[in-house]
């Protein structure tokens, strides 16, 4: 059996694999220390170790690195605190959360699956950020995120399906857009890091950079209230000034709330055309995520005036198939941990 660990930044979700099959699916709300504690004693309570091929830990940025999934021995955790500064917000408190769970679970091999892994070879073009090129090589570029979600995504296609493009729009409170073509992503909207792209329940997705020097220099916005504002009080929260929540959003009667809506299936709309343009056509669209799974009027609105390509919601009418999957990290997890091993 594989044990998947999935810790975010409020809650950890575990799944226990047998093969195929689930055997059991759990969620732990608030991370950090008493969490952690918490799922190791569900273990110890409910699972024979002796029987536990491997633990699978989601680990969202993976560096230039690593390209795929990695056994997680002392030279890995080291590069993992090496990089912490390129994603502050996940992975400091996915290294912990590693840690504890080797601690609890030390005979048992653990591994990382990476969220950068499947974008790790984008091309040079979708790759290369647009500043002194010294920076590439101290590993300051585009990476891109949801990358498990995607294999997810794919895994579940058609085989005609997944040879053509692909163009797979990730929308929960992270929301990203990827092009996929033959199976391999090409582009995607996160960069070197996951507020980047669409605008998103609390992220801001794209900035103009030079804001950054106006907040600090005439709003008096120092660097660290900067990145908090940029990750949790903007997007969708920042511009309706009510909550992250789409399904929130929908109900309330505040036209700030239906103006965020708007602006975040405007930004998802405009990124799915440029994702096309890269691919050079569009042959199946993929909704996923907890807004593009669960609501489908902001998937109307998205594909609201893209008949022009061939989108449309009424498959009888669509030259591109319009689908909804619903991702499953766990499981995919497992699966490639199942492979490596």
């Amino acid at each position: 059996m594989i044990l998947t660990v999935n810790g975010g930044s409020s809650t950890i979700k575990y799944g226990l694999f047998d093969g195929p099959e689930t055997v059991a699916r759990g969620k732990i709300e608030a991370s950090g220390g008493p969490a952690v504690d918490e799922l190791a004693a569900w273990v110890a309570a409910n699972v024979d170790v002796a029987s536990l091929r491997a633990v699978a830990h989601r680990v969202v940025h993976g560096g230039p690195k690593f390209s795929g999934p990695a056994r997680l021995d002392a030279a890995a955790i080291a590069e993992l605190r090496r990089i912490s500064p390129y994603d502050p917000e996940h992975l400091p408190e996915e290294i912990h959360i590693i840690e504890r769970l080797l601690e609890a679970l030390p005979n048992v091999p653990h591994f990382a699956c990476f969220d950068t892994a499947f974008h790790h070879d984008l091309p040079m073009v979708a790759r290369v950020l647009p500043i002194p090129r010294e920076f590439e090589g101290r590993g300051v570029r585009r990476y891109g995120f949801h990358g498990i979600s995607c294999q997810s995504i794919m895994g579940q296609l058609s085989d005609a399906e997944r040879a053509g493009r692909v163009v797979i729009a990730h929308l929960g409170s992270g929301a990203s857009i990827t092009a996929v073509l033959a199976g391999r992503s090409i582009d995607t909207s996160m960069s070197f890091t996951p507020v980047a792209g669409i605008p998103m329940s609390t992220r801001c997705g794209d900035l103009d950079p030079g804001l950054a020097w106006y907040l600090q220099n005439v709003e008096k916005v120092d660097a660290k209230a900067f990145h908090e504002m940029i990750h949790k009080r903007s997007g969708l929260l920042g511009v309706s000034g009510v909550s992250g929540d789409v399904r929130v959003l929908l109900e309330s009667t505040v036209p700030a709330a239906r103006e965020a809506v708007e602006l975040f299936c405007y930004q998802v709309r405009k990124t799915i055309c440029a994702m096309a343009g890269a691919l050079g056509g569009i042959d199946t669209l993929v909704f996923s995520g907890g807004i593009g799974e669960n609501s489908a009027q902001v998937r109307a609105w998205i594909c609201e005036g893209m008949e022009w390509m061939g989108i449309r919601l009424d498959a009888a009418g669509s030259a591109v198939k319009v689908r909804v999957v619903r991702t499953d990290e766990e499981r995919q997890m497992a699966v490639l941990v199942r492979e490596l091993l």
